[in-house]
């Protein structure tokens, strides 16, 4: 019901603020071109329809918002480059990603510390989340907010019922340090596979598991080929709403002040989105696809947690031990 009444609240805005626009009051004096790699039904990229809209409405088309979903141009690599280099001007970035310009954006990465809604919330509404988000104004980039892409849990071919259970599972595991070295941790062999290949490895027997967010899975039809989903978060995959720097720094004050303004409200309502997707998400595998899911005991989640310290301890000499041990006192988490 709450996440109802939020997403009327701000569909509403647009709504009133469409009423008090006057179409060809101005014309576009500044474009604003954002790229995604993936589609806009999920929220982390779906957020540039609202950004879309809201702008608009709110500049009375003094900035011009154009988007491309999909890959229309590039991989998040390349799309967070192009951002950089001012080809296009903003985009929605994962953090391993975004942390190959600067280590300070694993810190959303490291295995359960950030790994709950609640702590997510804290640690980007502090200083030390601003910190973060700014972390790559030198190469051109200004961080605004975050979009969950949602909780990385696991989804197998075979139930896990306890920690060793992990360990007889091959995942399939995207292309990153920090993800593979989460899982190596954990004592798996972990197969590094494009995500496009994801099912097909799955359905051949490949590999046996996948830790992907459950509108992730469900949108990919992974539960016919896999039916155990283990609910365990070591970390959100998530996305930052990246703007170039120099285009945000050429609009006037009232522009830039509306711009932010405008994105961060995005985002908000895009993170309640995301919320309501995984829930339904998992839901709807549950009940017409028949997944089980299986929710460990706290004895044994500590396990998993004890076991990716060393990859915590690694990743914080290249972050930097005093700020991460801020985040650790900010969330509570036990080092």
């Amino acid at each position: 019901m709450e996440i109802s009444k939020r997403i009327t609240a701000f569909i509403f805005t647009l709504f009133i603020a469409g009423l008090f626009t006057l179409p060809g009051a101005y014309a576009a004096d500044y474009t604003m071109k954002i790229g995604s790699a993936t589609s806009t039904r999920f929220a982390a990229s779906g957020v540039m329809n609202l950004v879309k809209e809201a702008l608009e409405q709110a500049t009375y088309g003094q900035v011009k918002v154009e988007i491309y979903p999909a890959g229309q141009l590039g991989g998040e690599k390349v799309l967070i480059e192009k951002t950089a280099a001012g080809d296009i001007q903003a985009t929605p970035s994962s953090a391993p990603v975004a942390m190959t310009l600067n280590a300070k954006m694993g810190t959303v990465a490291l295995p359960f510390v950030l790994n709950t809604r609640e702590r997510l919330d804290k640690f980007y509404k502090s200083d030390l989340g601003k910190e973060m988000l700014n972390c790559l104004a030198d190469k051109g980039l200004l961080g605004f907010d975050y979009i969950p892409w949602g909780p990385c849990a696991y989804l197998t071919t075979k139930p896990i019922a306890k920690f060793d259970d992990v360990k007889k599972i091959r995942f399939r595991v995207t292309d990153s340090p920090i993800w593979l070295d989460t899982f190596k941790a954990l004592g798996v062999s972990p197969v590094i596979i494009p995500f496009p290949d994801a099912y097909s490895a799955l359905q051949r027997g490949v590999t046996e598991g996948a830790d992907n967010p459950p509108e992730t899975l469900e949108a990919s039809k992974f539960y016919e080929v896999a039916k155990y989903y283990t609910q365990i978060t070591p970390f959100f995959s998530q996305t930052v709403f990246f703007v170039n720097a120099k285009w945000f720094k050429s609009l006037p004050p009232d522009l830039q002040k509306i711009t932010a303004e405008v994105i961060q409200e995005c985002c908000t309502a895009a993170r309640t989105i995301e919320e309501y997707h995984q829930d339904r998400a998992l839901a709807m595998m549950v009940k017409d696809h028949g997944v089980k899911v299986t929710v460990l005991p706290s004895e044994e989640v500590e396990k998993f947690r004890q076991a990716t310290k060393p990859v915590v301890t690694k990743y914080m000499k290249d972050i930097g031990e005093a700020y991460v041990r801020k985040v650790f006192d900010l969330v509570g988490y036990k080092y």
